[in-house]
């Protein structure tokens, strides 16, 4: 786990205010950068990543050269898609309306999340992100962003984002209370081998949670949920799902994304 936070060389007052700022919230060690260069403080302070803050926006570094920090990625072209009224295929397969109330499980660097968000006008999304560094990274991110529409930056406010992994937080959920149910629930779990991954997944992938999706946990969603649970899969990478049988299997021939689909009140199921 990262430990230590500082500010670039050419620091602003506002990014060393910053710096302390998420050091005493989230119990992190504040180092003084003087003139001390990257490779200096990972040898100094015996780390292998810190947190830093340039020009007021939180950035991760490792002692390989490695920088991760938010972009929201693909999400920013999909949305513009949507701008064309053209369809998501995650929208599609959550089938959810504008007005619903939406839990994301596994966060990451909210692309699916900010995809999910931004048709929600008039509905809420949660999201959970159990690593330290990425719900960080993602949090100071969606305050900071610098480009976007006015309504992607609506879109990025009406993210929940909650540091807790989804084991967790179904233990806490009261199923009596109706803010504890959701429309519908997604999951994108990581693979420890991937058959093939992007550049943005492989930045993140030493900070991720590798939570193994089980058909237990698809039964507790949706237990807390009215419409349906989906869980994205990648590259053909069906092994893990096929013995939980999903109502459905939605895709294209433009994408090796699939999303499975386990429907809340429906008989059958997909042979994959």
């Amino acid at each position: 786990m990262t430990e230590y936070i500082t500010t670039s060389l050419k620091n602003r007052p506002s990014d060393i205010f910053l710096a302390e700022e998420i050091a005493s919230e989230y119990s992190l060690k504040y180092i003084q950068r003087d003139n001390l260069s990257l490779e200096d403080l990972f040898v100094e302070f015996n780390c292998s990543s810190l947190f830093m803050v340039k020009n007021k926006e939180l950035n991760l570094f490792n002692n390989k050269g490695d920088e991760l920090f938010f972009h929201p990625g693909t999400g920013l072209i999909r949305t513009k898609v949507m701008e064309r009224k053209e369809e998501d295929l995650l929208i599609k397969a959550l089938g959810i309306s504008p007005e619903d109330k939406v839990l994301d499980c596994t966060g990451g660097l909210a692309n699916d999340s900010v995809v999910i968000s931004y048709y929600l006008e008039k509905g809420s999304l949660t999201t959970l992100e159990k690593s330290r560094e990425l719900f960080l990274i993602v949090k100071y991110g969606l305050l900071t962003y610098p480009g976007g529409s006015k309504k992607l930056k609506e879109s990025f406010k009406r993210i929940n984002l909650i540091n807790t992994d989804y084991n967790s937080y179904f233990e806490k959920l009261d199923l009596n209370k109706s803010e504890n149910v959701f429309d519908s629930i997604y999951f994108d779990p990581m693979f420890e081998k991937p058959v093939e991954e992007s550049s943005g997944i492989s930045k993140i992938r030493e900070y991720a949670s590798y939570d193994f999706i089980s058909k237990e946990i698809i039964e507790k969603a949706l237990e807390h949920c009215k419409k349906r649970v989906v869980v994205k899969i990648r590259n053909n990478n069906y092994s893990f799902i096929r013995n939980m049988k999903p109502n459905d299997l939605l895709g294209n021939s433009k994408s090796k994304i699939r999303y499975a689909v386990f429907e809340k009140h429906k008989i059958g199921y997909v042979n994959i």
